[in-house]
């Protein structure tokens, strides 16, 4: 059975901080409400550090330049959700009520993997997946008041995307990379007509990031009020 609230997710996270925590053995896992428990990667050769990975926050590309390895799954926000290790058995396990591991973790096609590194990845039926995403507890509570106050279909169509991928993609396309809050966690990209929600939308996002397109949206859970709109792909601030 759902527990509902995102205290019951959180508690694992504020583990993370609390005292206590500090004198005894971190946390290795982290709790879902649908029951689900998911371990917690703490592989600093996963994650990188400040002082190697902060430098190629919003680089803009040069003849020579990599993105060190360990840097893939690099927070550029330091939001603090923990890295999650995703076994492919868990793509179809729930994380909540409506949504699925599968739908954070959801790199797309074949067409997609052009910017994934290599072998960090599951197949399942056409699609590829992450092997570690980051979940943000409150986000996830979020999009389940969204689910439950509009009963609208809110299929994810972008998830968590890694640092390494996200960089990546942008020098592809000749321009400066983002701190996508989608590497930290806390951010989705929904397919959904915005004006079928927006009344709900606007209230539950009303201090947080909001980006509007005209057949999806994209919300997060930043802490600060950001809104702009999409055009021809191209991102328009309001």
């Amino acid at each position: 059975m759902f527990k509902r609230g995102v205290a019951y997710l959180t508690a694992a996270y504020i583990a993370l901080c609390s005292p206590t925590a500090i004198a005894q053995e971190p946390p290795k896992t982290v709790h879902f409400p649908s029951g689900l428990e998911l371990k917690i990667a703490d592989d600093s050769h996963l994650t990188g550090s400040d002082e190697l990975c902060s430098p190629y926050i919003e680089l803009r590309h040069k003849k020579g330049i990599r993105l060190p390895k360990e840097c893939e799954y690099y927070d550029p926000n330091q939001r603090g959700n923990p890295l999650l290790e995703i076994g492919k058995d868990n793509l179809n396990q729930q994380l909540s009520l409506h949504i699925k591991v599968r739908d954070f973790a959801k790199i797309g096609k074949e067409e997609q993997l052009r910017y994934a590194r290599r072998g960090e990845y599951w197949q399942n039926k056409g699609e590829y997946f992450y092997k570690y995403i980051r979940v943000d507890p409150e986000l996830l509570d979020r999009l389940e008041q969204l689910h439950q106050q509009t009963n609208v279909a809110l299929p994810i169509i972008d998830g968590f995307r890694s640092f390494g991928y996200n960089t990546r993609m942008y020098w592809a396309l000749g321009k400066v990379p983002t701190s996508s809050h989608h590497s930290s966690g806390d951010a989705v990209d929904i397919r959904v007509n915005p004006r079928k929600i927006g009344a709900v939308l606007n209230q539950l996002f009303e201090n947080d990031g909001l980006g509007i397109g005209g057949t999806f949206i994209h919300v997060d859970t930043r802490g600060s009020k950001a809104r702009w709109y999409y055009s021809f792909g191209k991102k328009r601030k309001k």
